[in-house]
């Protein structure tokens, strides 16, 4: 930040000054009105708070007071007459900017009259076009390198001095007119190999069109080899050099190991084809495209895979070992997650032992998923291409794995509880002329870092069978060692019965993972699906096992700051569910508490016992209430019992009802936008029918509510206004002194009734339509691509929401009038008044207003979205008021607090566990990196002939072992693992 002037205010009369009779003067800067003083401070770290200054400050200005003959100097009388006597109050600060810090673009521009620097930077641009050689040499200056400090022009002999130990450097040469192309090879410069010294007494000349691939360019090179008696092959004279060669025998091409590593980042970070790299390459030669050297696209390739390949046995320590490269086990080249539990590595002595109540702590987390999107086209075979490293990383060794698939090539994935529309494309003609469907996935949930040996292309869908052996599990141990959970992500797809039992919220030891690593590493690899789909199998599995690794390589090095993260959050998010719950048993009797901590613990043992986490569908409906009513009046017919016009009481009431929502729907549909001229008849013949209907209606209720005449407006005119503010006059819309003069008893009992189950119906209704709709958006948001898709998705949704406001409107209806009926009273801790906040599903996908009523940024979103898991969860009262009225021992009150009880109970105890596991993995971390310190350390000694390539092995392994210890120095030393 700029400093900023700050500013004093001196009073003439300061009560401070020990001789007031005694004027003073002294020069100070004054700003513009000439009311304050400026005092420019000498650094930015001398700044004081507004309004104070310091003993030195006052001493330096006080040192420069000299007396005056003149008193009045300086002060006007007006200034006079307005300071005198008053209290001068700072100027608050406020923060100036410079243009240069606050609009920089706009400042270069010469926006707002300012002087534009464009012409500037033009000027200065062109002027390095020129030769601006003004030294009258007798050898002339032609040569300019663009890589060089300075871009000075220099004669042809400097210039090939200059660039003997630097070959890779772009030339430009003045022909008199401009600066053209050429290059160092084209003034005479040879690379002599093999010679620290760029001499040797017996040269041989390389291929006359070898070329360098480097990361400004493709370049021509004269390239003399070492022939002497103390030589080495050709291709180690280029590997000295850094230069990674083609071939093993007479290379012509080799890349800069400068230039593979750029290619490499920046396919991991961008997701860049190895093509599409190429292509800029030659851009950088030669943009036209008419000098550029002759394609060596498919040669660069082959650099690529034998350099990755040889990073990854470097990486992975087998320079270091005794056992030759195919002695390389399957899976020992990952890089493995340094928090999760691995026995003799990074787990305490007798963690074997540990008591039952903590072994969540050694639990191994992992999560699986298919990916149909990684498809491979059958562009070639294992045998033409069988990949360099399948099966010892990430993906599963090819020929095993193809055995196994082949004996299950015509079963048929069969699902029992969810549909997802990726398995059904995987099984429909979408796979023809494909050699793999998709890739399963197996890694750690909690840390989101690729299993050894986790990876397996598909054929076909994603049931067990096809994925690899070793992701199986084994039958014999599934009930004792394993348990099984459905990730967040996943559960909405499933029905109940498989949803809520395997929900990561209920299943004991797991904190708050949610499974969903595996989908955001998806929404990485999504990336290099086009690029990959094309390459032959073993080109595939090579280039997604590079990004693999550097996905577990980014989770390895940012795992300290994700622990330290998760753990602040974790741990204000335990008290806040803790004092929750707490607060819940407080308000429930402790018998009801030990017998839901009894049915709890009772089913996380076994599965068959009632569930006490599931919702039931509490309260009689409207069906149920009409047809006891029906059962009773066919009762009284058969005991002689009739009704005025063969209407029963209870049909009354139901016809008025029906009447309610007819007119309800129909209001609806007048305010839902501009109507047709169509529409608009057809609106108006459901009025009129609707109008006869109450007509008729009429009839009835005069029999049934007596003396209604004076309060009956009917309004026969079928005009659209009239019909809508239509009044049905039903029992529990009138006054209840209204009510006892008019109304039957059984009318009355009925219509307490029927509302009564009116507002549960209403309750049901309106949460399947906010699962839908949450469904709809989900289903929109992930699968719907186009503008006519996306304008019939929000059609069905606009729909779905005019159909919850139809239900909430029929809620606040019924709950108005039901308090006309009943007056208030209990039942409304139940049946609460439906606000509009509270028409809200568990989850609201498209919610992009914050309770501010702005709109959320991105981060705000993302942060939202997180927090949609249900341990964040603040629920609407619809989804927890699922009871009936009644006391203590009712059954379905009782149901309601139990699902509430052990859910809340769930929670603390997820988020408590959360704590405990991400303290327990911050020591596993710290365990981990010293122990790989060690190993690296133990392994700098490795017995090899040459003395220089013993070297290069203890040095890498010394280096090796300091980053570990550099990463745990700063997980700790930043507190981050504390």
């Amino acid at each position: 930040m700029v400093n900023k002037r700050k500013y004093y205010t001196y009073r003439a009369d300061s009560s401070d000054d020990e001789t007031p009779n005694l004027a003073h003067s002294c020069m100070v800067l004054l700003t513009a009105d000439r009311r304050r003083q400026l005092i420019m401070p000498t650094s930015p770290t001398k700044l004081q708070p507004k309004g104070i200054q310091n003993d030195e400050q006052i001493a330096f200005f006080m040192n420069d007071w000299e007396p005056t003959l003149d008193i009045e100097t300086g002060w006007s009388e007006d200034e006079r007459r307005e300071h005198n006597g008053q209290e001068i109050i700072d100027k608050p600060l406020v923060k100036r900017y410079t243009n240069s810090v606050n609009a920089p673009l706009q400042e270069w521009m010469g926006c707002d009259g300012c002087a534009s620097y464009r012409e500037e930077f033009l000027l200065e641009d062109l002027q390095l076009e020129g030769h601006r050689d003004e030294n009258n040499h007798p050898i002339p200056s032609l040569f300019q390198c663009e890589k060089c400090f300075g871009c000075d022009v220099v004669c042809q002999e400097c210039c090939l001095d200059h660039h003997k130990c630097l070959p890779l450097h772009v030339i430009n040469k003045w022909n008199g007119q401009y600066f053209e192309r050429t290059s160092l090879k084209d003034i005479g410069l040879r690379v002599q190999l093999g010679h620290s010294d760029m001499t040797c007494a017996c040269p041989v000349h390389g291929h006359k069109e070898f070329l360098v691939l480097h990361v400004n360019g493709i370049h021509r090179m004269n390239v003399d080899f070492c022939a002497c008696d103390q030589r080495v092959s050709h291709r180690q004279q280029l590997m000295q050099c850094d230069w990674f060669p083609s071939t093993v025998h007479q290379p012509q091409t080799v890349c800069t190991r400068r230039l593979l590593e750029h290619f490499l980042l920046l396919t991991w970070s961008s997701k860049v084809s190895a093509f599409e790299y190429y292509q800029a390459l030659k851009r950088l030669t030669d943009n036209t495209g008419i000098s550029v050297p002759k394609s060596r696209y498919s040669v660069f390739m082959r650099m690529v895979l034998e350099y990755r390949h040889i990073s990854l046995l470097k990486r992975g320590g087998q320079g270091h070992v005794e056992h030759s490269f195919a002695d390389v086990q399957p899976g020992e080249l990952t890089l493995h997650c340094p928090a999760c539990p691995q026995p003799g590595i990074n787990l305490p002595r007798g963690w074997e032992t540990v008591d039952p109540s903590l072994k969540f702590l050694y639990y191994l987390i992992i999560a699986m998923d298919a990916n149909f999107h990684l498809k491979n086209r059958t562009r070639s075979s294992d045998l033409v291409d069988p990949g360099m490293h399948t099966g010892l990383t990430y993906f599963v060794p090819t020929k095993p794995y193809s055995a196994h698939v082949l004996k299950f090539a015509s079963q048929k994935d069969v699902s029992t509880c969810s549909g997802f529309s990726a398995l059904a494309h995987a099984e429909s003609k979408f796979s023809n002329g494909l050699r793999a469907t998709g890739v399963g996935l197996c890694l750690c949930a909690c840390h989101e870092f690729m299993h050894p040996k986790g990876v397996g292309d598909l054929q076909k869908g994603e049931q067990m069978n096809k994925l690899p052996e070793n992701m199986h599990i084994p039958v014999a141990v599934t009930t004792t060692l394993f348990m099984f959970g459905i990730t967040s992500f996943h559960t909405s797809a499933h029905d109940d019965g498989c949803s809520i039992p395997h929900s990561l919220n209920l299943v004991p030891g797991v904190g708050q993972t949610d499974g969903e690593g595996v989908e955001r590493n998806w929404e990485e690899m999504n990336w290099v699906a086009n690029s990959t789909k094309e390459m032959g199998p073993g080109a595939q599995h090579d280039t997604m096992d590079d990004h693999f690794g550097h996905h577990n390589w980014r989770k390895f090095v940012g795992l300290g700051l994700s622990l330290q993260k998760k753990l602040i959050n974790a741990v204000k998010e335990r008290d806040c569910q803790q004092a929750a719950f707490q607060e819940f048993n407080l308000a429930v009797s402790t018998s009801y508490q030990n017998q839901w901590t009894v049915m709890a613990e009772s089913w996380e043992a076994d599965k068959t016992q009632p569930n006490p986490f599931t919702n039931k569908e509490c309260g009689v409906s409207e069906a149920d209430v009409r047809a006891q009513l029906a059962e009773q009046d066919k009762a009284a017919a058969m005991d002689g019992i009739f009704h005025h016009h063969g209407t029963s009481p209870s049909i009354f009431i139901a016809w008025g009802l029906s009447l309610e929502d007819s007119q309800r729907r129909l209001c609806f549909e007048i305010t839902d936008g501009a109507l047709s001229s169509y529409r608009q008849a057809e609106l108006q013949q459901h009025w009129t029918s609707l109008l006869k209907q109450i007509h008729q209606f009429r009839s009835v209720q005069a029999i049934y509510m007596v003396d209604l005449e004076n309060l009956l407006e009917q309004n026969d005119n079928g005009s659209l206004v009239e019909a809508k503010n239509t009044i049905l006059l039903l029992p529990s819309s009138i006054s209840a002194v209204i009510q006892m003069s008019t109304c039957h008893d059984d009318i009355t009992c009925i219509k307490e009734k029927l509302r009564d189950a009116q507002f549960h119906n209403c309750l049901y209704k309106l949460r399947n339509a906010l699962r839908a709709r949450v469904h709809l958006i989900k289903h929109r948001n992930r699968e719907t691509c186009g503008q006519r898709a996306n304008t019939c998705a929000a059609s069905v949704i606009s729909r779905l929401d005019g159909k919850i406001k139809m239900i909430a409107e029929k809620y606040h209806t019924a709950h108005e009038y039901l308090i006309a009926l009943q007056g208030r009273g209990l039942w409304e801790d139940e049946l609460r008044p439906l606000n509009a906040h509270d028409v809200r599903g568990p989850k609201n996908p498209s919610d992009i207003i914050g309770p501010n009523g702005r709109k959320w940024t991105k981060k705000q979103l993302a942060a939202a979205n997180r927090h949609l898991r249900q341990g964040f969860m603040q629920i609407s009262w619809i989804w927890t008021l699922v009871g009936v009225l009644g006391d203590d021992n009712d059954a379905g009150l009782n149901d309601a607090l139990c699902v509430e009880g052990v859910k809340a109970c769930a929670r603390a105890l997820r988020w408590n566990e959360e704590v405990l596991l991400l303290k327990e993995e911050m020591q596993r971390t710290r365990t981990y990196l010293e122990w790989k310190a060690r190993w690296w350390e133990n392994h700098a000694k490795f017995a090899v002939n040459d003395s220089l390539s013993l070297e290069g092995i203890a040095a890498y392994a010394f280096w090796q072992a300091a980053l570990q210890r550099r990463l745990s120095i700063y997980f700790y030393s930043s507190g981050l693992l504390r």
